[in-house]
């Protein structure tokens, strides 16, 4: 009899810390390259500028994506001159990094600036275009 007891109540406990489940599903937006909202500055040492995110289809927040520039890299310091475009996203599951890369049609080096999810670990890629992502996490599971 005390089997079964422990049995249920190991069973009650999982379920609280599960809590309640299911899949997220996040997509993200790439930072722009020319235009007046949501653009890619040059700063020096490093390439940033604000992307979204979305939750279930409802925009939850600004992504702050980055990437570092070497010196002896050909990028201009005015992107829009650049005439750089999309040219893919990435989603690393191991460590929840989210990356925008592009490329430019004038010869200049390309570069890629990126997003650290919170909790974002162990997502699959459901969607990938030049300028969106999207990925799906469970929610609620802990390891």
């Amino acid at each position: 009899m005390k089997k079964g007891i422990f049995f249920i109540t190991l069973l009650a406990a999982t379920n609280v810390m599960a809590g309640p489940g299911g899949n997220n599903h996040f997509a993200f937006l790439c930072p722009n390259t020319s235009g007046t909202s949501d653009v890619l500055t040059h700063f020096g040492t490093y390439i940033g500028g604000r992307g979204d995110e979305f939750m279930n289809g409802s925009r939850v927040s600004d992504a702050y994506f980055k990437g570092p520039v070497l010196q002896e890299s050909n990028i201009p310091y005015n992107i829009a001159m650049g005439c750089y475009v999309n040219s893919g996203t990435s989603y690393a599951s191991a460590t929840g990094v989210v990356s925008c890369m592009y490329t430019s049609k004038l010869g200049y080096d390309p570069f890629k600036v990126s997003y650290q999810m919170t909790n974002g670990l162990g997502g699959i890629i459901t969607s990938s275009l030049p300028d969106t992502i999207t990925i799906r996490l469970i929610q609620g599971i802990k390891s």
